[in-house]
This record gives C-alpha cells, sequence and structure tokens, in this order.
C-alpha cells in the first residue's frame, strides 16, 4: 500500500513543525588553534594546497581572542574602525567581509 498524497503532507507538516519546535543545540566552534601543525598540512594537502589561515580584520580590537586574554592595539583597532564601513577597505582584506542580513 502507497501512502496517500494527503498522508505525505500530513507526515511533512508534521516533522517540519517538530524540527521547528525543537530547541537548537549549538556545537562548540573549533578554533584553528586547536589544530595541529601536521593535521592543517594534511587538510591543505586534501584541498590541494587552497586552506588559508587568517585573523579577524577586528582582531586588533579584541581582548580575547580564540580563548587567550590578549592586549587590544589601539591604534590599530582605531584605524579598523575608521575604515570598517568603506567597501574599498573591506575589500582590501582577506579578511574583511561584513555579514549583512
Amino acid at each position: 500500500m502507497t501512502p496517500s498524497n494527503t498522508q505525505f503532507l500530513l507526515a511533512s507538516v508534521l516533522l517540519a513543525s517538530s524540527s521547528v519546535l525543537a530547541r537548537p543545540t549549538l556545537a562548540p566552534r573549533a578554533s584553528t588553534a586547536s589544530i595541529t601543525s601536521a593535521q592543517w598540512s594534511q587538510l591543505n594537502q586534501s584541498v590541494g594546497g587552497r586552506l588559508h589561515a587568517v585573523q579577524p580584520l577586528a582582531e586588533p580590537c579584541y581582548s580575547v581572542y580564540n580563548g587567550n586574554i590578549v592586549t587590544p592595539n589601539l591604534a590599530q583597532c582605531s584605524a579598523v574602525q575608521n575604515g570598517y564601513t568603506a567597501d574599498t577597505y573591506l575589500a582590501s582584506y582577506y579578511s574583511g567581509f561584513m555579514n549583512v542580513r
């Protein structure tokens, strides 16, 4: 016996509603700091040498980076903040991007 379109639709709605109502769980984010140089090299080789390690553009402004307390560089932070909304400034840095919603 094959399910009818109505049964299929009902099952789809139930599955969709249960996934919408379910509280999402977030996986911990991995940092490149937790990857050994051998692991990085192997991964980079597996993708044809296309991996690039970058620092966030606003990293000079951070007081905590990769779980470590760091001292912000106020001069560099000011330069980043002054250029952050200029497309040409962001485009000149590999890590310069903006999430616009």
